[in-house]
């Protein structure tokens, strides 16, 4: 059996047979679903990440940053009340945030380790994972927060000079962002194999956030080519599940649509909107489903790979074909 055929065969058993991990998946999609292919997204969006620059920079400059204090302090002496209400509902969004963030982070780690266990024939349980998660939250905060830090960088990379050479022939700033674009490109994919090694080497071998990023840049350095690989394999594979998701979820409005045309006909209006509300619950559980089911099958076919990699290395699919037609010749 072909290195990439268990990785994924083993990764669908994990996350098939395992269904609490899917709970992991929900919230750790929104930290390992997509990094390396949200950076290129960004860059792509060139005009967009220009005005972006420009408004940071804009809102950052002594004037404007005076002028939201002063303002701040305006309203809180004119009107207290108010002021102290709009204070708490962005304490609540404030407090929201953070507990979507613990979550997302403790699920992550909870999918590497409770992955990692069962490929070492271990049984793990929701509980366990709960408990790891919580146990590697802040070294794995801290591997993504450097992450998201780079990701921004890189944007503001892109940003920059397309800002600064806005007036000048068209050539010049094209030919300074395509090649910024193309850098970044590979340092976005370059750094997210690093994060998820590194990630694993601190769950997975009890490593410290810095001496894990080392670990993982070695490991990342000796098989870029299966990584690289990977990951491809891996967007195939989700591009043609978000499409059957899209079809599946197609399919499934199509009886509420017709039960809606018969009631708005009829005059129901009542019954339209129950069958339109029921439509869009089943389409949000089937989208959340298929979420989760892929964050936790991507997390397990990464962990895998990891494990793999430590403990018997491995060969891309490129350098056997490469010996196999050498050999021939």
């Amino acid at each position: 059996m072909t290195l990439y055929r268990k990785i994924l065969k083993q990764a669908w058993q994990i996350s098939w047979q395992n269904k609490y991990l899917w709970f992991f998946g929900l919230f750790a999609a929104l930290l390992i679903n997509g990094t390396e292919y949200n950076i290129v997204a960004s860059c792509l969006g060139r005009n967009e990440a220009a005005n972006g620059f420009w408004m940071l920079a804009k809102w950052f400059g002594q004037s404007n940053l005076s002028a939201f204090l002063g303002n701040l302090t305006e309203a809180a002496k004119s009107d207290p009340a108010t002021f102290v209400k709009i204070l708490v509902v962005w304490l609540v969004i404030l407090l929201l945030f953070l507990v979507l963030v613990w979550l997302a982070v403790v699920s992550q780690a909870a999918l590497v380790k409770m992955a990692a266990d069962i490929v070492s024939g271990k049984k793990g349980s929701f509980q366990e994972g709960v408990e790891a998660g919580m146990g590697y939250f802040w070294p794995v905060l801290g591997v993504n927060a450097i992450t998201k830090i780079v990701v921004m960088a890189g944007i503001a990379l892109i940003s920059l000079p397309v800002y600064l050479t806005a007036g000048r022939p068209a050539a010049w700033p094209e030919f300074v962002y395509i090649t910024l674009f193309t850098i970044m490109i590979i340092l976005a994919f370059s750094f997210s194999f690093l994060m998820k090694y590194a990630t694993a080497f601190i769950v997975i071998k009890k490593e410290t956030l810095f001496r894990a990023i080392g670990s993982g840049w070695k490991l990342f350095a000796a098989n870029w080519l299966i990584s690289l690989e990977t990951t491809f394999t891996l967007f195939a594979i989700s591009f043609g599940l978000t499409i059957t998701l899209m079809l599946l979820g197609a399919s499934l409005l199509i009886p509420f649509a017709i039960l809606a045309y018969v009631f708005i006909a009829f005059g129901m209006a009542g019954f339209f909107w129950l069958i339109f509300s029921l439509a869009i619950v089943m389409l949000a559980a089937l989208i959340m489903f298929g979420g989760a089911l892929l964050s936790a099958f991507q997390a397990s076919a990464w962990t895998t790979l990891f494990v793999e990699l430590v403990s018997r290395g491995g060969t891309s699919k490129l350098e056997r074909l490469v010996s196999q037609i050498v050999g021939k010749k």
